[in-house]
Order: C-alpha cells, then structure tokens, then sequence
C-alpha cells in the first residue's frame, strides 16, 4: 500500500472513532448557566445538524425574554473533542509534510479547551475589522467539563450541503482575495465552512491556528479554496475565476500545495481531482 493511499485508509479509521456527543446533563448545566448569564426566561440548546462533530459540537441557543426570542450560535468542546483536537491536527501536519514536500503551513496543537476557542474568537474579530462577513464572537465560557464559545447565530446553509453556484465561488474566492491582502489566515478552508444566508450574502466560519511561514499559509489558504470549489464546479471554470482575483503566480503556487489540499480527518483529498486541477492549469 502506498503512503498516500495507507494516509488515506488511517484518516477514515481516525474519522469513524473519534467522534463526540454533548450528554444530557451538560446540556442542562449549560442551559441554566446561560439562562442566568442572559438573564433570560429560558434557554434552550438544540445540537445543529451540520457538522462532523467530533472535536466541536455546534449548537443553536432559544433564548426567550418575555415576549421577546432570538437566537444564538455556541460552540462547546470537551475534554474528548480536545484530544480529538490534537489527533487532528498531528494527523494535518503529517499529511502536508508527506504530500507538500515540507513547503506547508504547520498547524498548532492546543494544551488547554480555552486554546482552541479562544484563537478562534480573536480571529473572527479580526475577520469582522478586515470586514469579512463572520459570525460575531460574543462571550467565551469556561467550565470544568467543558469550553463554550457565544457567537452571533448566522442562518443559512452551509455550502458544502448546497448546490454551488457560480455566483457563491465568485463571493469565495473574493473573501480569499481579502484575506490575502489582509495578510489573514484562516487555516481551515473548505465549503462547510461558508454559510450561505437567504440574501446570497456568505459568512465564512471556523479557523485554525498555525505557525510557521504566512506566506506559506496563506498560500494554503488559496489551495483550499481552489480545491474545495473544484469539488463542485469543474476545475477550469474555477481557476478562470480565481484569475479575477489572483495573479497567475499567486495561483501556480497555491497548486504546487494541491496533493496537500484538504488535509482534513472528515475532507480527504480526493488525488484525480487534484490531478485534474493541475491538468486545466496547464490549459488557462
């Protein structure tokens, strides 16, 4: 078996064990807690659908006052979604070393639950200054059996469960362009991490903290949008696309990283469809 194809087999392995849940009595400590916080009638905590769940577990928060209700978005980590966390991102770093002969970004591990979410509502704000379109990170909490992050609830539909249109890889590939000029990384692109809201507007969630080069890592960032957008639309049309944006060197060596694209437990790089995004680059 080869590295990349015995890579491959761990990954999904990985992927089928290490998934986690949120127990009924966490939900009903975290409800009272937030229900106190808000100073609310009631709360109620609805896991989300979407997801892998298995290092975060998203969730939709009910607040009701008086006559008045919204919602919230929270993301809670246990103590098994941190070690899951950390398995992840070994398991990253390994794959772009094998596969982007060492010229990739390197992901951070985390030491504590506050590490993970912490960075990520830091990020979001600085998206938000560079103004792209994210979620609001309102309030952080930390528990004994878990870390929870409050964020703005952004309705819509992940893109990785919708149908792509050309419209939303235009809007993709401009927020790439700003985080580029911003010299912002997000470090964990794919398109379940693009909301997509009624009004067409997209949010783009999550990130991952890294080290190493930035300009290797927003370099990375290029890779996986031009790979996660070619797993729905054919490989020349999005590369037309991205030269809107991008320049032809800014775009030749974000696919020299493209064997490493999507070097996720619950994304595996799919190597004909990296193989034909380096076939239509050849031909734009």
């Amino acid at each position: 078996m080869s590295d990349s194809r015995a890579l491959r087999w761990g990954l999904r392995i990985l992927q089928s064990v290490l998934t986690d849940g949120l127990s009924h009595r966490y939900r009903q400590e975290l409800e009272g807690y937030l229900r106190d916080q808000l100073h609310s009638d009631r709360v109620k905590l609805k896991i989300c659908t979407h997801g892998s769940h298995w290092i975060s577990i998203p969730v939709k928060v009910d607040v009701r006052m008086g006559e008045t209700r919204f919602a919230l978005f929270a993301k809670v980590i246990t103590e098994k979604g941190l070690r899951n966390f950390n398995y992840a991102i070994e398991s990253r770093n390994l794959r772009i070393r094998l596969l982007s002969d060492k010229h990739g970004p390197v992901y951070r591990k985390a030491l504590a639950l506050y590490d993970v979410l912490s960075y990520e509502a830091k990020t979001l704000t600085e998206f938000r200054a560079a103004k792209i379109c994210s979620p609001k990170p309102l309030r952080l909490y930390q528990f004994d059996s878990c870390s929870l992050l409050l964020l703005e609830y952004i309705e819509g539909v992940p893109l990785g469960e919708a149908d792509l249109k050309h419209k939303d890889a235009i809007r993709i590939l401009s927020i790439a362009r700003q985080l580029m000029d911003n010299r912002l990384v997000h470090g964990d692109i794919k398109l379940d991490n693009f909301v997509r809201r009624k009004d067409g507007s997209i949010y783009l969630m999550d990130c991952l903290d890294w080290t190493g080069s930035l300009k290797a890592a927003l370099s990375y960032d290029l890779t996986n949008t031009i790979y996660s957008l070619s797993r729905k639309l054919e490989p020349i049309t999005v590369l037309k696309m991205a030269r809107l944006f991008f320049t032809a060197s800014e775009i030749a060596k974000a696919i020299e990283l493209i064997d490493a694209a999507g070097a996720q437990i619950d994304v595996l790089t799919d190597e004909d469809r990296a193989h034909q995004i380096r076939l239509a680059m050849e031909l734009i």
